[in-house]
């Protein structure tokens, strides 16, 4: 391994280096299709010399340094039609932003149409978006594209207070009646700024413009001045409602041309000296420049340039790397399986006999995964260890200085981390089809775990015994009723006494339980799930248990139903760990000691 490694690096590697097939939408380009048409039929083609050698040294680039393939598409269908299935399959798309010949914003809508498909896309892709730009100007098409992409739905710290407002501008008017007292006010804003004030959600990052980190530090003695003098008339007028006011000013003019589908926290960008990047979930996008020089440096190395100004995360570059390195080794583990004939033969023989048993087929694929998992660990693992060294190694072996990098957090969130860290470490949704050892449910407004082995809650595999006593549809487990820690920070504090798991509830809150409060005994209790213990498609399941009976009459227990819900499960590890708190609960020996007199 190379210790010396960088960053960068690893992002061309995650991102760049398992690009495969490349799409060219361009309506300058011809299509194979054109070009046999022009050939069959003996035409003149229509297309200019410089887009036909554009395009050349584009698929040069591509079959031969690269060893990309390449397809090109013109654009040139019907609005309704002109988003090929095919294009949602590739891995990099080279997008002409005018896909009707001329520059003008309305123009661009097959472009941006384009775009929003990819994005809607589970399969991520990488899209650049070349073009001559609007008047030359590759900046409004980015800028075109991102208010295409976010909307704004919440409040923000920049919403236009009236009554200031009215109290600001009546003082302008009559003290700064020429407007040149004030010419900041003047200073014109593009709609990346406006996304960068409404993103902000700290007063202390929005109002103080003092502070050097402030989006108007540059401001602050023009700011101070109209404060300054607005206070003689108005002493309850600080800097902090100058500079609101003077942000919502700015807000007001563009925040209208924001019209996207995404929230603001949803979309990740960056602009500087035409390096650039948009990007979601499902897509990474980049305006460039067309121009007549080498296609590698004005392709190639302008994309590598904004994915290393967008500085992916450690955990989306690994993340990135699995999904790749999983689809390489696919075929290889694939042939390794299917090769063994005689463990293929008594797979298919078991899947066939219980092939209505939906834990049967889920089992046949956890033990394929299970292969293909373990086969990409190694060369995994030491992209991960490569990761850590190229960042310390970058970073002075500053492990805070690293996080913050990325995260910007701070110690004030120490325990928002822990909660969240925790949380996903402990538990995950629900993904299996039958309660299991760790399944969380609701019932009445109140959690359970179940604790019952794995193995005696598999459909169709329980004890004779019980299936004797009460039938073949029910399967009985045991479960502990969890206590909420209302002191998450006491939990993530205390998290390696083995006593807590975390949840995240619907509204993304991480909250914190553990089975037992104190010194009490864990509240458990005995459950028959129906169908076998199978879920129905909203994840919910039909139990019955045993209740005091209602009629204050007699002493009888009488069954009681409820339907439960599967909100989460813990992974396997945790599961055990109360399994055995339970079962050393339950197998508990009780001495002669004594803890009270004439009490």
């Amino acid at each position: 391994m190379t210790a010396s490694i960088a960053y960068k690096d690893l992002i061309e590697e995650a991102f760049i280096e398992p690009i495969r097939s490349v799409m060219v939408i361009d309506d300058e380009y011809p299509t194979l299709t054109n070009l046999i048409s022009v050939i069959q039929n003996r035409e003149q083609n229509s297309y200019k010399v410089e887009n036909l050698d554009r395009l050349q040294n584009i698929i040069s680039m591509c079959h031969g340094e690269m060893k990309w393939t390449v397809d090109v598409f013109d654009g040139k269908d019907s609005i309704e039609s002109h988003i090929p299935d095919r294009l949602k399959h590739s891995d990099l798309v080279i997008l002409d932003y005018h896909l009707d010949g001329d520059v003008n914003p309305i123009d661009s809508e097959k472009a941006r149409d384009i775009l929003h498909s990819l994005d809607r896309n589970q399969h991520f892709n990488i899209v650049m978006v070349h073009t001559n730009g609007l008047q030359d100007d590759i900046e409004k098409v980015y800028d075109e594209i991102l208010c295409d992409f976010i909307k704004v739905t919440k409040k923000h710290l920049f919403e236009l207070n009236n009554d200031l407002d009215d109290i600001v501008e009546d003082w302008l008017v009559e003290n700064d009646p020429n407007e040149d007292r004030f010419l900041f006010l003047k200073r014109k804003f593009g709609i990346k700024d406006v996304v960068k004030l409404i993103n902000i959600d700290n007063e202390k990052e929005a109002y103080y413009p003092q502070k050097p980190t402030n989006f108007f530090h540059p401001f602050k003695a023009d700011i101070q001045q109209l404060t300054d003098a607005i206070k003689v008339d108005h002493e309850n007028i600080h800097i902090k409602d100058i500079t609101q006011w003077f942000g919502s000013k700015i807000v007001l003019k563009l925040v209208k041309e924001l019209k996207g589908t995404r929230e603001i926290s949803e979309v990740k960008w960056g602009w500087e000296n035409e390096v650039n990047y948009i990007c979601t979930d499902n897509i990474f996008i980049t305006v460039i420049r067309k121009q007549d020089g080498p296609v590698k440096a004005e392709l190639y190395e302008q994309l590598f340039k904004s994915l290393v100004k967008f500085n992916p995360s450690p955990m989306f570059l690994l993340l990135a790397k699995i999904r790749h390195y999983i689809d390489e080794i696919g075929l290889e583990q694939a042939n390794k399986i299917t090769n063994n004939k005689y463990a293929q033969a008594g797979w298919l023989y078991n899947l066939l006999k219980k092939s209505v048993d939906v834990s049967e087929h889920e089992k046949a694929i956890d033990i394929h995964w299970e292969q293909l998992g373990r086969a990409s660990k190694p060369h995994l693992r030491d992209f991960s260890k490569k990761l850590c060294e190229s960042l310390m190694l970058e970073n002075s072996n500053d492990e805070k200085a690293i996080v913050q990098k990325f995260f910007k957090v701070n110690n004030e969130q120490t325990h928002e981390v822990l909660s969240n860290l925790n949380a996903f470490s402990c538990s995950i949704p629900p993904c299996s089809t039958h309660l299991t050892t760790g399944s969380i449910l609701e019932i009445d407004d109140k959690f359970w775990l179940c604790l019952s082995p794995s193995c005696d809650l598999v459909p169709g595999q329980r004890s004779r015994d019980w299936e004797a006593r009460i039938g073949e549809q029910y399967t009985v487990f045991k479960a502990v009723q969890l206590n909420e820690e209302l002191n998450v920070n006491k939990a993530n504090d205390e998290a390696n006494t083995n006593n807590y798991l975390f949840l995240q509830d619907a509204n993304g809150v991480i909250k914190a339980y553990s089975i037992a409060v104190g010194k009490k005994n864990p509240t458990w209790d005995i459950f028959y799930a129906h169908n076998q213990g199978i879920f129905d498609d909203s994840r919910q399941i039909k139990l019955t248990c045993l209740r005091k009976d209602t009629d204050n009459t007699t002493s009888l227990l009488s069954t009681k139903q409820y339907v439960a819900t599967v909100i989460a499960e813990l992974r396997y590890a945790y599961a055990l760990n109360f399994l055995q708190k339970l079962g050393m609960n339950q197998t508990r020996i009780g001495l002669n000691y004594s803890d009270k007199f004439l009490h």
